[in-house]
């Protein structure tokens, strides 16, 4: 069943808390109405509750339904976040396996992030990149079907964060990330409520109701649509210059009017599918196979153009984030391919510092307009949104690159503006589809460029400290931005925006060198 309560239904302050069921169909069906009203005194009718009012509702719902002697149980119910009506289902019904709505838990935790990061918004970067990280935790905890796997997840990620709270640039978001983990363990992951919205309490559910784990509902979305229409609905259409019914008024109307209409309405639609069936029996309208291929033959493919606007994309500037903070990190061509192919890795904006195999994409460009990408945006989307972002970042890359190393004679690579000269290049490459197990190849022998060094080519520069990065200056950028303008090319490469690739050094013992270095790439990375 589904729990959840409205208010503002009449001209007195009553409440209404309705359980609800889903049919065959996937509809909702209204099982019981409570109404009562909040107590005298106080000032806000939706808080106007306890759970011990809720008990007493479901207890004597209960007894009217066990009259002749029947029994009746509930197996699994899903509320919202509310305790009280939590508290008052596991009284009534002390072996209901309780659930969680998805959408509620979402908005607990988007809400205490927004309390603990503040907002996102602007150009901190080390704040964007926290809450995408911790955005990438909640989909795991989630998805976690052991309770110490829960845990290890939330304190593998304090441990990432408790290490970056050394750095000036990344102290603050680290702080606060540290802050919204210790929220998550200490509330969230106690073992009780840990079940009600990850994914082992699901899989319960669906073992106790003989069913598959995606027939489990993951919100209360039926009962707040149907709140929804039963107040600018039914309700609305009995109420007279926009006044609120009177109670006594409201109560006729649910019992005579409402309830009957909602009933007789699912009825119809019954009765109306099933003629449909026979009515048009046989035909090839109504068949899967034909709905399978009017699919296929709608099927577009992952095209790799610049969409032309008189304003910045939300593509074009991730893109620069991405050439800025340097996470395309290795670039080589491709063998057999000259110089035509080239090839590189960019670092996914959810990998995490420290991790050994974070995960990264692999894109390609050719000099004649083609280019491609493994991340899912462009794979599932940039038929009609056009390239990504890490597209985006290698272009801008590309161009820092041929500033900062001029000696290194570097191809100009562009894309189409027009998607039909791209699914043109599409046809001519056929690029293949890469399958999960090879985001991270080897990096061949012949590369063009390392963006950053490795950690042992660090150690083996003169002087010791630990690396900073130099932001790029005002020159390099207009000689960057000239290089693209001044290349007579008809497609357009992206916008340079991006920092240049020198590192400075500055004093530090060798040993700490080696240490530092290695959180200090992780992060750059």
């Amino acid at each position: 069943i589904i729990l959840n309560g409205t208010f503002g239904i009449c001209d007195s302050r009553l409440l209404l808390f309705i359980v609800m069921a889903v049919d065959d169909a996937s509809h909702g069906v209204p099982l019981a109405f409570f109404l009562f009203s909040a107590p005298t005194g106080n000032r806000q009718t939706s808080a106007g509750y306890n759970s011990q009012i809720l008990t007493l509702m479901l207890q004597k719902w209960k007894v009217w339904l066990e009259r002749n002697g029947r029994t009746f149980e509930l197996k699994v119910a899903i509320t919202d976040t509310d305790t009280k009506e939590q508290a008052a289902l596991l009284a009534v019904f002390p072996a209901l396996i309780l659930l969680l709505c998805k959408f509620h838990l979402h908005q607990c935790w988007t809400n205490k992030q927004r309390t603990s990061l503040g907002s996102c918004e602007g150009s901190d970067y080390a704040k964007q990149q926290v809450k995408s990280w911790l955005q990438g935790l909640e989909i795991s905890l989630i998805e976690s079907t052991e309770h110490h796997q829960a845990l290890g997840l939330v304190r593998t990620e304090h441990i990432h964060h408790t290490k970056l709270l050394q750095y000036s640039e990344t102290k603050a978001s680290s702080e606060a990330a540290v802050k919204y983990l210790d929220y998550l363990e200490g509330y969230w992951l106690s073992f009780s409520l840990w079940g009600s919205w990850s994914l082992a309490g699901r899989l319960q559910a669906a073992k106790a109701m003989n069913r598959a784990v995606e027939g489990v509902l993951p919100t209360t979305n039926h009962l707040e649509s149907f709140n929804r229409v039963l107040k600018r609905g039914y309700i609305h259409q009995s109420e007279k210059g926009g006044k609120r019914l009177r109670f006594d008024v409201f109560f006729h109307y649910l019992i005579s009017s409402i309830i009957p209409a909602i009933f007789e309405a699912r009825h119809h639609e019954k009765n109306y599918a099933a003629w449909i069936g026979l009515r048009f029996e046989g035909s090839p309208f109504l068949s899967r196979s034909s709905t399978v291929e009017q699919s296929a033959a709608t099927v577009v493919h992952p095209v790799a153009w610049i969409v032309n606007s008189s304003e910045p994309t939300t593509r074009q500037l991730e893109g620069y984030d991405i050439a800025r903070h340097r996470r395309i990190f290795t670039m080589y061509y491709v063998d057999g391919h000259g110089t035509d192919l080239l090839e590189a890795r960019c670092l996914s904006s959810k990998a995490i510092p420290f991790d050994p195999s974070p995960i990264s994409y692999i894109l390609r460009l050719h000099k004649d307009g083609f280019g491609s990408c493994t991340c899912p945006d462009f794979q599932y989307h940039s038929f009609h949104t056009g390239a990504c972002k890490h597209l985006y970042g290698l272009l801008n890359h590309l161009a820092l690159v041929r500033v900062a190393h001029p000696q290194t004679p570097i191809p100009l690579f562009s894309l189409p503006t027009d998607r039909e000269d791209a699914v043109r290049l599409w046809g001519q490459h056929m690029p293949p589809t890469h399958p999960p197990d090879s985001l991270n190849p080897p990096v061949p022998s012949s590369q063009l460029l390392n963006t950053i060094s490795t950690l042992a080519d660090l150690i083996k520069l003169p002087g010791t400290g630990l690396i900073e990065e130099a932001e790029p200056t005002d020159e390099e950028m207009r000689e960057a931005e000239s290089s693209i303008a001044g290349s007579g090319c008809e497609e357009v490469e992206a916008e340079v925006i991006s920092e240049a690739t020198s590192t400075r050094l500055h004093g530090k013992d060798q040993q700490g060198l080696q240490d530092q270095l290695h959180i200090q790439l992780n992060h750059t990375v």
